[in-house]
Order: C-alpha cells, then structure tokens, then sequence
C-alpha cells in the first residue's frame, strides 16, 4: 500500500511539471504587457544593474501605471541568463513556484492531518486546477507568493506543533520574502503569520528565547527596504493598489457608475450611490464571486 501511494503522488508531481511546463514559451501565445516590462526588466539589469529608467538596483520597478516589486524580477535573471532573453525564461519562476508549491501541499496536508489518501486527493485536485495552471503558466508574481505561504506554513508548524525550533526561522523568514513579491502580501502575511502563532500561542512562549530573538532581528534587518522606502512614490503607489478603497481599478468603475446617474435627485445620489456605499457594495460583489461558477470554473 506505501508503494502505490508513493507511485501514485509520484504520478502526481509529474503530472503537474508537464502541464505547467509543456510548452511554456508558447502557450499562451504571446507575452502580455506585464510579462514583457518583468523580462526587459530582469534583462536590464542582469546587462547594466539598472532597471528600464536607469534606476541602479530599484526596489519598485515603475511599470505600466503601476510600481513592481522586486523578487520576482531580480529572481528571473538567473532563467534569463540561464535560457535566454525569451517567453520561456520569463514565465520559469512562476511555473517552477506552482509546481513547487504543489509537491509541497502535499507534505503540508499530510504533516497537519496525517490523512495520506486526504493529501493525495487534494494534490491531484491543486494539480488540475484551472486557476493554478492559468498563474504558473504565465508570469504572475502571486505564484511565487503563494508558495512562500505554504512554505511558511509548513515550517511554522514543525516549529509549533513538531518543536522544532531552528524551523521557526525559516518560516518567519518566508513571510518576511513574501513581502517583496506581490502588493497584497503585505497585508496578508503579518496577518497569517500571527493566526498561526495565535492558533498555537503556547507553544510559541515555549520555542527558544535565543532563536525567537534571532529571527525577529533577521526579519527587521530585511524589512528594512521596505519601511524606509513605504512613503517613496512606488511605495505609496503598491500599498493603494492593494487595498479596495483606494485601488484605482476598483473606484474608477464605481465613478464611472455614479456618472450615469447624475439625473437622480441630490439627496437619493449622496444617500445610496455615494463613495462608501458603492465601495462596501463591491466588497460584498467580490466575496459573492468567489462562490460562484465562473470563478470555479471559467477563467
């Protein structure tokens, strides 16, 4: 029965390695806009140390109205130089980070449940997810994101729960990484780092004053680009983009709304289609969408 497991999830990681790599370079066809500004990029500066505008070694990368951040860009010049300046290289690190992140969702759910048959299914699942496969085939920094979560995770855990304390570091740290990878991150990984330790908060006062010192001082020094430059324009620019009162996507549809009514009475406008209101309503819209069939099934 090991064996037919161990050939099974074997099958597995295999499946997910070719269905993000077949042909990555060619499908999809075409790099869209944000692929092409991350690999002229990451070839900048693996030629000159400057980024598309001249900046020597950016930490936010001034892109197509918006600013990038950094890791996923300094990461693909290894493919770049590696591959070449091409479609395969670019979109590299983000098929490798999902199928990673594959392989390691199942050691996670087979560390925290001990249900192997639960792990395997789960995996197949991850591993034939539309979704999944739409970000690890195209470049999109949420994949390299989403796997120092469930790195993190997993090393959380063993610190926690398995009492392993050096795994505590490195679990921190991948929060920490996570910050220089994708806007939303930022406010994602101090909240799930801190569920984590909350969900286990006495094993947290018991882990080693001396590695719990050594990793929240580690941490500060590589949060320290981010504070000193969190008020600079591309700092500002990444943290509005992030949040939905303030996401220019997000308000310029509800503006564009709030035109077409201008015919209504002042007071129905202020009272129901005011900025807060449509902001709260769109909320409620994307949690809504979440449980539906186009957002399963549809991409």
């Amino acid at each position: 029965m090991k064996r037919f497991f161990l050939v099974g999830i074997f099958l597995i990681f295999c499946l997910a390695f070719f269905l993000r790599f077949y042909k990555l370079g060619e499908v999809p066809f075409g790099l869209y806009q944000d692929e092409t500004a991350i690999g002229y990029n990451a070839f900048s500066i693996l030629k000159t140390g400057r980024d598309e505008h001249g900046q020597f070694l950016p930490l936010y990368f001034k892109s197509f109205g918006d600013y990038k951040l950094p890791a996923y860009i300094y990461l693909t010049t290894i493919a770049i130089k590696i591959f070449g300046l091409n479609g395969f290289a670019v979109r590299f690190l983000s098929a490798f980070c999902g199928t990673l992140t594959v392989i390691l969702v199942y050691y996670w759910l087979n560390l925290i449940s001990g249900n192997r048959k639960l792990a395997v299914l789960t995996t197949l699942l991850l591993a034939l997810n539309p979704w999944h496969l739409h970000y690890s085939r195209a470049t999109f920094e949420v994949s390299f994101s989403l796997l120092l979560f469930v790195a993190g995770a997993i090393f959380i855990h063993l610190a926690l729960v398995k009492k392993r304390n050096k795994a505590f570091f490195f679990g921190v740290i991948s929060f920490v990484l996570a910050f220089y990878t994708y806007n939303l991150t930022r406010l994602l990984a101090p909240i799930l780092l801190f569920i984590f330790i909350a969900f286990d908060y006495r094993a947290f006062k018991k882990l080693s004053k001396k590695t719990l010192w050594f990793t929240f001082g580690v941490a500060l020094i590589l949060l320290a680009p981010f504070w000193l430059t969190f008020f600079t324009a591309g700092g500002l620019a990444s943290a509005k983009g992030t949040l939905i009162f303030s996401s220019a996507v997000v308000q310029a549809k509800i503006l564009e709304l709030r035109s077409y009514l201008i015919s209504l009475p002042p007071w129905y406008s202020r009272l129901f289609f005011n900025r807060w209101f449509l902001t709260s309503w769109q909320y409620l819209l994307n949690l809504a969408s979440y449980l539906s069939v186009s957002f399963f099934f549809i991409l």
